[in-house]
């Protein structure tokens, strides 16, 4: 049959050469098309294009006689040069070409971006590991009482707003709730609750713990309240901090005390430039200082902008005073178990690498767990 043709050697043969000459044939096409432009016509020198927006240096191509590979255009993320910027292009400067020789440029397509999340009613701590995570920075920390926003230490808003694109290592500053604004009230009695029940009184009289102070009363049961500061019926206001005396556990029959050091460096950090916020402006002793607070679009602002009386614009749930700008704080909270039981140790706000150190009798196995911010997650538990 006719088809078995093609599997003789002649066969093979045959549709081999017709293979080869085809292939030749679009090898000659392609060199015949390009040949000239490297070969043919008047040379030039290439000018240096790189730095000019795109139509202009393909403009200025365009004058010399050049073409322009419009097809081979590339960009490329790049922050030395603005969007739409030329930052290289083949062939490079000062070259000498054919004139008919096309010219490829590369472009800017501006530095890489980032979306600001929605960091509304985090902390601090937790906005800076979302925001390093993008490659973001946390700038000014304004702080303002607020009744819509009761949880203190949350975030209220950010500005940019979430959903704003921004270059990467751009700040984004973040304004913080003190909580309601203080009212007048009398301190209640403490002493004579446990510690943890102290601790539940204070917060529902919007009162917080400030210090924990141990003293040894062996006729009293372990981490009973002995003595508070203020005492019971002083006047103070809301959201004020009281420091407790608790009697420190004995250690059961049989088992052996031991002195151990207790020692925690605060983890986070202050961002670099912190004061360069709006305007760069800060005070003497490094702090950053604010302008009026002011809101736009339901975002705050750090800009200077003002009523018609002077007084500075409030942000979005701000019904406090103008922002101020307070020390960056965490709250350090440690916790033991041994055998005696299970007690807190530590409870306070501390600066960003402040090492917290102080001796503590323990029996037995010692736990220690440590919270900062996130009183829910420990970001340290270990056996000592």
């Amino acid at each position: 049959m006719r088809w078995r043709w093609f599997l003789t050697l002649n066969g093979i043969f045959t549709i081999s050469v017709l293979i080869m000459i085809l292939w030749a044939g679009s090898v000659l096409g392609f060199l015949y098309s390009w040949i000239p432009n490297y070969v043919q016509g008047e040379v030039v020198t290439i000018p240096d294009l790189e730095g000019l927006p795109a139509e202009t240096a393909k403009q200025r191509a365009v004058d010399l006689g050049l073409k322009v590979n419009y097809a081979a255009t590339e960009t490329r993320n790049d922050a030395s040069q603005p969007r739409g910027y030329v930052l290289s292009h083949v062939p490079a400067p000062m070259q000498s070409v054919k004139r008919t020789r096309p010219i490829r440029f590369i472009l800017s397509s501006g530095p890489e971006q980032s979306t600001v999340p929605d960091l509304r009613h985090k902390t601090v701590g937790q906005a800076e590991f979302e925001l390093s995570i993008l490659g973001l920075r946390a700038g000014m920390i304004s702080h303002t009482h607020s009744e819509r926003h009761a949880t203190a230490h949350s975030i209220i808003a950010t500005t940019p707003g979430a959903g704003t694109e921004l270059a990467r290592g751009e700040r984004v500053h973040l304004l913080v709730s003190l909580g309601p604004r203080p009212v007048e009230m009398t301190m209640p009695t403490l002493t004579g609750m446990t510690l943890a029940q102290a601790r539940k009184l204070a917060k529902e009289q919007l009162l917080y713990v400030d210090k924990v102070e141990r003293r040894r009363a062996p006729r009293e049961k372990a981490d009973l309240v002995l003595a508070q500061v203020p005492p019971a019926g002083s006047r103070v206001f809301s959201g004020s901090g009281v420091t407790l005396t608790v009697n420190e556990p004995s250690a059961r029959a049989g088992g052996a005390s031991r002195l151990l050091i207790i020692q925690h460096t605060v983890s986070g950090g202050v961002p670099e430039d912190v004061g360069s916020a709006a305007d760069g402006d800060s005070a003497d002793n490094g702090e950053p200082v604010a302008d009026g607070g002011g809101a736009e679009n339901g975002d705050p602002s750090v800009d200077g902008d003002a009523t018609a009386d002077g007084e500075p614009v409030q942000e979005e749930g701000g019904d406090g005073p103008p922002l101020e700008i307070a020390p960056r704080l965490i709250r350090v909270r440690i916790m033991l178990r041994d055998d005696t039981g299970y007690r807190e140790l530590y409870d306070e706000m501390a600066l960003p690498g402040e090492t917290i150190s102080f001796p503590r009798n323990v029996v037995g196995e010692v736990t220690l767990t440590v919270y900062e911010d996130d009183m829910n997650e420990p970001i340290r538990r270990e056996t000592l």
